[in-house]
């Protein structure tokens, strides 16, 4: 399944969209201080996405470090496929998805239980 191309879309939002996610009338309703909060948080995000050390990071290299992102902290998004099938939708290779999620926790402190499967760590 190419998680990206697909034509379905009609029931994606009913499939993915859950009562724990904050709603846009709900950001929108956000105090002051709590709405800088979670755009400083967005801010982080997306530099980390997109900054690089030297110079911004190209539209593939960002792209891929979002996809990874997303593979950590929302699974269910590519219906909690592993990183190989992941990766393969999206033409890198399981390592690279891998190294970047890593990144990802350790850069942001998250650790979500995909992390921690005993196939994601070479176990059986």
């Amino acid at each position: 399944m190419d998680y990206f191309d697909s034509n379905d879309d009609s029931s994606y939002a009913e499939n993915h969209l859950d009562e724990s996610q904050i709603s846009v009338a709900e950001i929108r309703s956000l105090d002051g201080e709590k709405f800088h909060e979670l755009g400083e948080a967005l801010n982080k995000i997306l530099n980390w996405c997109w900054v690089g050390e030297r110079r911004p990071r190209r539209g593939r290299a960002a792209f891929n470090r979002f996809v990874a992102m997303c593979a950590v902290v929302r699974p269910e998004i590519f219906n909690n496929q592993s990183y190989k099938i992941i990766g393969k939708s999206i033409g890198v290779s399981k390592p690279m998805i891998s190294v970047l999620a890593t990144k990802f926790q350790r850069e942001f402190g998250v650790h979500f239980r995909r992390s921690h499967r005993h196939t994601a760590m070479g176990k059986k």
